[in-house]
C-alpha cells in the first residue's frame, strides 16, 4: 500500500486543511505504511517541516510515478475537476475530502467529510465516511479530554482566528475584550500578524504561530475562547472550553451551526454583521455565570471523542 496526500496551505488559505490531513499522514506513518505528503504553499507565513512542496495544482503531472496505483488523498479548494479527473485515471483509489459539496466530485471517488455535521449532507458517491466518528483533534488535545474545570468568575479570554485575519476583525475583537476589564490573550497565527498587533496594542499578551502544547496550555487557561469556525472548534469542543464562535467564511457555516445547535457554543456571529461588536459585547456577558459556561464545557466535551484520524485510517484500509 502506497498513500499519497495532496493538500494546500499558507497566505490567504490558513492551515485547517495541512492540520487535518497531517494527523492522518501521521497516523499511516505510525502504522508502517508509506506515505508521501505534497503541499501547495501559498506566500512566505508560515514553515512546514517533514512535507513536501510542491504546488501540485498546477503540476499534477509532475509526480505522475507517484500517483499511479497509489491511494491518493486530496484535501483542497482550489484544485479544478481536470486536476481531479487525471488522478482518479491512474491512481488505485482516490479519496476527496469535502466540507459542502464544493464541485461535482468522480463518481467513482470515496468521499471523506471530517466535519462534526458531516453526516448530514447526501452525497451520490457510494463510499463516504462522515460525521464525528471522523473528527481529528491533535493528540495533546485528546489526552486531556474531560480535565477541564470552570472557574468561578470569567476573567481569562483567548482570541483566536485561524492562521490569519484576512477579515480584520481580530484589532475588533481586542478593543472590546478589552474595554470589558478581560486578561485577553491572542493567537495571531502567524508572526507577521503579530508584529502588526503588537504595534496597535503593546500591552496585549500576543503569541503568532504556536505549537500543539502551547495552545492546548492557553486554551485550558482560559474562561472562554472567541473562535473563527474552523478546526480549532473541535479542539476547544473535547477539552470543553466555553466559546463564542465568529464565522470568518462560507464553509465555517454549517460547522458553527452543529455547535450551535447542540448548545456547546451559545452565540455564534457572522464577521460582516452590521452589529458585530454590539452581539459580541452581550455574547460575552451571556457567558459570564458560572453554569452558563458549565452546561457548554459538558456538552462540548461529549461531542469529540478524538479518534477521528484511527477511523479514518481503518476505513481506508478496508476501501
Amino acid at each position: 500500500m502506497k498513500i499519497v496526500i495532496l493538500t494546500e496551505a499558507g497566505e490567504g488559505i490558513g492551515l485547517g486543511h495541512y492540520m487535518r490531513t497531517k494527523m492522518v499522514y501521521q497516523e499511516f506513518l505510525n502504522n508502517g505504511i508509506e506515505s508521501k505528503y505534497y503541499l501547495a504553499k501559498a506566500g512566505d507565513l508560515y514553515r512546514f517541516d517533514h512535507v513536501i512542496l510542491l504546488d501540485w495544482l498546477s503540476k499534477i503531472t509532475s509526480i505522475k510515478d507517484e500517483l499511479i496505483d497509489a491511494i491518493v488523498i486530496v484535501d483542497s479548494y482550489l484544485v479544478k475537476i481536470e486536476v481531479l479527473n487525471y488522478i482518479n485515471l491512474i491512481c488505485k483509489e482516490l479519496i476527496i475530502y469535502d466540507d459542502y459539496q464544493r464541485i461535482q466530485y468522480p463518481k467513482n471517488a470515496a468521499i471523506l467529510n471530517v466535519n462534526i455535521y458531516g453526516d448530514e449532507i447526501n452525497y451520490e458517491q457510494i463510499r463516504v465516511a462522515s460525521g464525528k466518528k471522523y473528527t481529528c483533534v491533535r493528540p495533546k488535545f485528546r489526552e486531556e479530554r474531560n480535565k477541564y474545570s470552570i472557574r468561578e468568575k470569567l476573567e481569562k479570554v483567548l482570541i483566536t482566528l485561524g492562521g490569519s485575519d484576512y477579515r480584520n476583525r481580530l484589532p475588533i475583537i481586542i478593543d472590546i475584550c478589552d474595554s470589558l476589564g478581560l486578561d485577553i490573550r491572542v493567537v495571531a497565527g502567524n508572526d507577521s500578524l503579530k508584529l502588526k498587533l503588537c504595534e496597535k496594542f503593546p500591552e496585549m499578551n500576543i503569541f503568532g504561530f504556536i505549537n500543539e502544547d502551547d495552545m492546548k496550555n492557553l486554551m485550558n487557561s482560559s474562561d472562554l475562547a472567541i473562535s473563527a469556525g474552523g478546526q480549532t472548534l473541535h479542539e476547544l469542543s473535547i477539552l470543553g472550553i466555553p466559546t463564542i464562535g465568529i464565522c470568518i467564511d462560507n464553509d465555517q457555516e454549517k460547522n458553527l451551526s452543529f455547535y450551535t445547535r447542540t448548545g456547546f457554543i451559545k452565540k455564534s456571529i457572522m464577521w460582516n454583521d452590521p452589529l458585530f461588536s454590539k452581539k459580541l459585547e452581550n455574547a460575552i456577558e451571556h457567558m459570564g455565570p458560572k453554569e452558563t459556561r458549565l452546561k457548554c464545557s459538558n456538552i462540548g466535551q461529549k461531542l469529540v471523542d478524538g479518534k477521528g484520524q484511527e477511523n479514518i485510517f481503518k476505513w481506508i484500509l478496508n476501501l
